[in-house]
């Protein structure tokens, strides 16, 4: 049973239109929600992202946290 003041919270949320949920499913693996790989620590990922913000005058960046957020990935890999 979820405690009172978190189902309010809730409720609040869903009645803002503000509950994020994940897409459909499919079968690709999730690497964007973690740094599995270690991309965050690799010279030409970081060189190509770098260039490709400058370039195209980007200035938002940074590490995406959850499948939730990594829509992101759209904008470096067309």
């Amino acid at each position: 049973m979820i405690p009172k003041k978190l189902q309010n919270k809730l409720n609040q949320r869903e009645a803002e239109n503000a509950i994020r949920k994940l897409g459909v499913q499919n079968k690709l693996v999730d690497f964007a929600s973690n740094d599995y790989l270690g991309f965050s620590k690799n010279d030409a990922i970081f060189r190509a992202s770098h260039n490709y913000l400058l370039v195209n005058n980007i200035v938002e960046n940074g590490a995406t946290g959850s499948r939730l957020l990594s829509e992101i990935i759209n904008y470096i890999i067309p």
